[in-house]
């Protein structure tokens, strides 16, 4: 009977270890993105995972309302994910139909615009799923 290292750390697919170097952390440390909103002029769409603990809405809230954006600048779209599910989960009609929306609106497109965009008459939730996989593949 063999004896096994019951200490040893389990081997990771492609071999990633969840390891930083300490540096990364000091420049995290000062990341805020919030001190330049003052310079967007841009409508913004944000999207919030509600159980998201790494980037909770409430931080998102707060430097939104700290940017003294009017409210007609700004969306907040809210999913009841957590982090990591609000990347794994793909695209879903009820998260798309919004950003679509905030599009037209703001771009002045009418409902083929977007499909043009894409290559297509119109854009149906099946042709953003293959263009947001063309742009973020997920593999």
């Amino acid at each position: 009977m063999a004896i096994r290292n019951v200490h040893a750390p389990p081997k990771r697919q492609g071999g990633w270890q969840n390891k930083v170097l300490a540096r990364v952390v000091l420049e995290a440390l000062g990341y805020n993105p919030s001190r330049h909103f003052s310079k967007i002029t841009a409508p913004i769409f944000f999207r919030v995972a509600s159980l998201d603990h790494l980037c909770p809405p409430s931080v998102v809230l707060s430097a939104v309302k700290k940017s003294g954006w009017p409210e007609q600048q700004y969306i907040i779209q809210e999913r009841n994910v957590t982090h990591l599910e609000a990347h794994s989960t793909g695209v879903r009609e009820q998260d798309i139909k919004p950003v679509i929306a905030f599009l037209r609106e703001h771009l002045g497109l009418g409902a083929g615009d977007l499909g043009a965009a894409a290559g297509q008459e119109t854009l149906s939730v099946e042709g953003a799923e293959e263009l947001a996989e063309t742009q973020f593949p997920s593999s």
